[in-house]
């Protein structure tokens, strides 16, 4: 693969495979794959953070379920309306969203 050369004010720039932007994982592939991987990452981290919450009695189902739909899905499906989603990313989104 030819990669080409590119420089700003003089300075070479580093090609990179992939990067963050605004919080979204690009690659020079293309799709969204890293983005969907990251998002699982950070939405089971929040589910962590939350399980003592969850587990806790005294809370109702009702109340464990929005704060598992305001925390942990909305963290799962950040910038997900800017993804190309593949039939594989759906499988693995909905496979840790059950």
């Amino acid at each position: 693969q030819e990669t080409t050369s590119i420089s700003f004010q003089g300075e070479k720039l580093k090609v990179v495979d992939s990067f963050c932007y605004l919080g979204d994982q690009v690659s020079s592939g293309g799709g969204c794959a890293e983005s969907v991987a990251a998002r699982i990452r950070i939405a089971w981290a929040k589910f962590r953070e939350l399980l003592p919450l969850l587990a806790t009695k005294g809370l109702s189902l009702r109340v464990k379920c929005r704060l598992y739909d305001a925390c942990v899905r909305t963290a799962m499906l950040h910038g997900s309306e800017t993804w190309a989603v593949t039939a594989d990313d759906m499988h693995k989104l909905t496979r840790n969203e059950a």
